[in-house]
């Protein structure tokens, strides 16, 4: 079996050596050679390599080495010691590999009449508003306070100068779901993102849907109060939250406003959310996990 070792910049290269015991495996730097990807980082490293990953059709494990590791903590990996457990299991033959949903965005733009097309992948949460503002600075922030608070210590200075604006939220067909003031519109693979915000608790990565969460416009102290409620998923049933979900959103808003997935920038509004069903393979502690 030949792995292929993919390794954020501020990974040390002896978080490798528990996973480089096997004799049965072999390691190579080509992705067209690997039978098996195993990633050293955080969400945005996971974003920031899904496209080649999917594109070589090679099972991931991934090893929770970033700021932020929600999509690991999704996958039942919360430690690097459970990830080589893991691994261990996988390459002794244990068959504990699982096909996870995996999130699109799309954008149409049009250059001197010519209408292009981009596309990104993401793993966990596409989402704009006030947490995409939050992130954008939090991003700024050295790496170790956006590991240790760095979003709740963005969020109270983006949170005194945001503005809410209408957004609009259409299904595949067409319809308005939303079309609102709203303080934040998340569209969830995964129940969590954020280091722990349980945005969407009942998303489930297997089911071919995203869970839509549309926070309406509310007050700034009663937005602080729903930030507590999200690290319990206790705020679905809140009367200015809504849920839903879909195969396929049309996000439209009053001015074009930046668009985030796992932690990372990707475009400027419009654009269209969308699932691709069982898309990756992820390697789990057990089988018949998710």
């Amino acid at each position: 079996m030949r792995a292929i070792a993919i390794v954020a910049p501020q990974v040390s290269k002896s978080h490798l050596l528990p996973f480089q015991t096997d004799r049965v495996v072999t390691w190579t730097d080509n992705p067209a050679e690997a039978d098996v990807a195993v990633l050293f980082g955080g969400d945005g490293t996971v974003h920031f390599h899904l496209a080649t990953i999917l594109d070589h059709k090679l099972p991931l494990l991934v090893v929770p080495t970033g700021s932020a590791n929600d999509f690991a903590s999704s996958l039942g990996i919360h430690s690097r010691r459970a990830a080589v457990r893991t691994w261990q299991a996988f390459c002794a033959g244990t068959q504990n590999v699982v096909t996870i949903d995996i999130g699109t965005i799309t954008k149409h733009s049009s250059d001197n009449c010519q209408l292009t097309t981009s596309n990104w992948y993401f793993a966990c949460i596409a989402y704009l508003g006030l947490d995409s503002a939050t992130n954008a600075l939090a991003n700024q922030l050295p790496r170790f306070l956006r590991a240790h608070g760095g979003y709740i210590l963005s969020l109270l200075p983006t949170l005194v100068r945001f503005r809410p604006q209408r957004i609009t939220v259409r299904d595949a067909a067409g319809s308005v779901l939303h079309s609102e003031p709203a303080m934040l519109t998340c569209f969830a693979n995964t129940p969590r993102y954020g280091h722990g915000l349980r945005i969407a608790p009942e998303a489930r990565m297997t089911d071919g849907l995203l869970d839509l969460c549309f926070v309406r416009r509310l007050g700034k102290l009663k937005l602080l109060g729903l930030f507590s409620s999200v690290y319990w998923g206790k705020h679905t049933k809140l009367p200015y939250v809504s849920m839903c979900r879909g195969e396929r959103f049309i996000l439209e808003t009053e001015r074009p406003t930046a668009l985030f997935a796992d932690g990372e920038y990707v475009c400027q509004t419009p654009a269209e959310i969308s699932i691709v069903p069982r898309a990756l393979r992820v390697i789990v502690p057990r089988p018949g996990m998710l």
